[in-house]
């Protein structure tokens, strides 16, 4: 497999060109331009078939009416191939050409449909039609996990797949997209047709990186993890570990999975079950539980090796772990015994007698223990890692249908975490829907928001249960990400836990370049919610979270989002000043009583972008609520220009904050804006 980086471009913007190259090719290329569609105002527009800009965006900015001409010409062209019938069959390429083409085309208009005028529409329509006519090419229902750029990301990895193709990029990422775990890397979707691929977050081999039990813990409780979804890794090596290229853990890669055919087995047993998998000649193993312990095991053993440099001065580590599974036969010096003997057991030839998961995560966890405990016998600041919670076996295997067993006469959904694997640690944020925590999962660092209010009707149970699984689908690297839910009883989230706390608390003390920055990833979330047509309806500083990433630079993701429908009743209901916290934030249609919508997180967010860069609440902290109530709606004023803003920063805020929310622009030009702020 081929790995290749992506990462935010230049901000030069070059329009395509269609000159003699297949029109097929030149509608892939121009979903796909060399410059990326948040760096130029209405690069979205030079794209034939991808999404397109509304008519606000159209009528507010210095370049619309060249944008709108822009994109006349591109349909114009297509409207004129359509008329020319043997020109448009030299045009369509071989089956794969089509393939690749229609699949792309029924995605852009299934998702972005809404966003098309009726012309673009009818092009891209009859485009669809005439080559599934003329080829007898039949394109399926698209994957939700199917990318629409391969750069709509940004700092993420491509691997491509070269062996099995299609049907292997498609059972992988069906995989793939249904975990969520601390522990394994974040699969931000894939592309199975032309060039295949997989997208998710940078890697880096975790071979020569300096090493702890306590990663390698983290490893373990992710392949637990893996263990509880009924799957295994067809062949699980030590180039499976993964390091982010932007954090400190350790995770593991979630391509090579296969799924298991239970057979009464508990979660963490590890001895019993086989592997679904497509036969073929290369396939001399059967993968089991079992044989991911002994990999794990031998996989270690290599990295450990490589860690302490051992294998040029230690003849039982230059004995290296033979194709068949199998460790040195004496103990390296360079091993402590606990830690050979944790291998042994991880590694024996009898699979009846191999030490389980549940095992090798009690033993690396005491490993861990005594790792930090000598390194706080020299520095104060040790964490150790939780106790052991309630053992998993508790909980039902995982059934073949992909489903937990039922609960209460209920079935429940992969995503469903009880309560007693969660362990609440420390309060850190009240809000109008609840309470956040900080906590553990399975011994798993995460955050753990929890709603003040019990869902006792199944009506209200069933829209939460959307709201996780839809929450579940918004796979982008400015969005908070969410590992699962409970909600039976009092509702919660677990979601990842960040580094550098809230926007405004990182925004203290540096240069006003870097939070625009900030500022414009912030935005490039909030625009991948809008297009998946979804209403943040909360939007304020303290939802903006920093997290580490490129090059000093934070990753910014969006919190909270979509909660308003969710707990609709507790919102209304909320009298306490938690309720009253959003008042400096909200549009003057939404202080007047009107739902939230796309125009009044706009107004929301351009509030956020004063209150980063100048360091101070809108309208400032003295004034009362019912006064910030009467400027907005009645005097239809903003808050008072900072000194610090340029014309142009505070032009952007204007247009934002419009008191009329058809005049707003939309989010798909505010990013554009901020980046060229940065």
């Amino acid at each position: 497999m081929e790995r290749a980086i992506f990462s935010p471009p230049a901000k030069q913007v070059s329009e395509p060109t269609m000159s003699a190259r297949s029109i097929w090719k030149e509608y892939v290329a121009s979903r796909l331009p060399e410059s990326s569609r948040w760096h130029s105002c209405f690069s979205d527009r030079s794209r034939p078939v991808s999404l397109f800009l509304t008519s606000v965006i159209r009528t507010s900015g210095r370049r619309g009416v060249d944008v709108c001409s822009k994109n006349e010409r591109r349909v114009e062209i297509y409207e004129a191939l359509l008329a020319d019938e043997t020109r448009f069959a030299v045009e369509m390429g071989g089956e794969a050409q089509q393939l690749e083409v229609l699949t792309l085309m029924k995605h852009d208009v299934m998702k972005f449909g809404d966003v098309l005028t009726p012309r673009e529409l009818d092009v891209i329509s009859a485009t669809f039609e005439t080559v599934s006519r003329r080829s007898g090419v039949v394109v399926g229902v698209t994957p939700a996990w199917l990318t629409n750029t391969k750069k709509e990301c940004g700092w993420l990895e491509k691997t491509s797949v070269k062996k099995g193709g299609e049907e292997k990029c498609l059972r992988e990422a069906a995989i793939w997209a249904e975990l969520y775990h601390p522990y394994v890397s974040k699969f931000y979707g894939a592309c199975h047709v032309g060039k295949v691929f997989h997208l998710h977050e940078w890697n880096d081999s975790v071979i020569n990186k300096t090493l702890t039990w306590r990663l390698l813990l983290g490893c373990a409780l992710g392949l637990e993890y893996i263990h509880e979804r009924g799957l295994v890794y067809q062949r699980l090596c030590e180039y499976t570990l993964d390091k982010p290229r932007f954090g400190s853990k350790w995770l593991l890669n979630g391509l090579g999975l296969v799924r298991l055919r239970q057979t009464n087995v508990g979660f963490g047993d590890s001895r019993e079950s086989e592997a679904q998998i497509p036969t073929s000649s290369d396939d001399d193993i059967e993968p089991s539980v079992s044989s991911d312990v002994l990999a794990f095991g031998l996989a270690i053993f290599e990295i450990l090796a490589y860690a302490r440099s051992c294998y040029t001065t230690d003849a039982a580590m230059r004995s290296q772990p033979k194709p068949g599974g199998q460790l040195p036969r004496a103990r390296p010096d360079a091993l402590k015994i606990e830690e050979w003997e944790l291998l042994v057991g991880m590694c024996h030839s009898d699979p009846a007698v191999r030490t389980t998961m549940i095992e090798v995560v009690q033993q690396m966890r005491a490993l861990a223990k005594g790792e930090e405990k000598h390194e706080a016998s020299t520095n104060d600041s040790s964490n150790a890692p939780p106790e052991l919670v309630q053992d998993v076996t508790l909980y039902s295997a995982v059934a073949a249908t992909g489903e937990f067993a039922m609960l209460g006469g209920e079935v429940l959904p992969l995503w469903f975490i009880p309560l007693y694997q969660v362990e609440i640690t420390k309060r850190i944020a009240d809000g109008s829907f609840g309470s956040a925590h900080e906590g553990q999962w399975l011994g798993a660092d995460v955050v753990v928001k929890q709603a003040l209010t019990s869902q006792t009707e199944k009506e209200k149970r069933d829209q939460f249960r959307q709201k996780v699984e839809l929450w579940l689908t918004l796979n982008h690297q400015n969005l908070i990400q969410i590992y699962g839910a409970c909600h039976e009883g009092q509702p919660f989230f677990v979601c990842e836990r960040t580094q550098h706390g809230t926007l405004v608390s990182f925004a203290e003390g540096k240069e006003r370049k870097m939070v625009l920055y900030c500022l414009w990833q912030a935005a490039l979330g909030l625009e991948h919610l809008h297009e998946c047509g979804i209403v943040h309806g909360d939007i304020k500083s303290s939802k903006i979270i920093c997290d580490e990433g490129p090059y000093e630079h934070p990753s910014v993701k969006l919190a909270d989002f979509g909660l308003l429908n969710v707990f609709a009743d507790r919102v209304k209901e909320a009298d306490s000043q938690a309720a009253h916290d959003s008042f400096r934030w909200k549009a003057p249609e939404c202080l007047n009583g009107a739902s939230p919508t796309f125009a009044s997180d706009i107004y929301s967010f351009g509030m956020c972008i004063i209150e980063a860069l100048s360091g101070e609440f809108p309208w400032g902290n003295s004034i009362p609520d019912e006064a910030v109530k009467f400027q907005v709606t009645q005097e239809k004023q903003l808050p008072a220009r900072p000194t610090t803003f340029s014309d142009a920063e505070w032009e952007l805020v204007g247009r934002m904050c419009c008191f009329d929310p058809d005049r707003r622009i939309s989010i798909g030009a505010v990013a554009p804006i901020l980046y060229s702020f940065c």
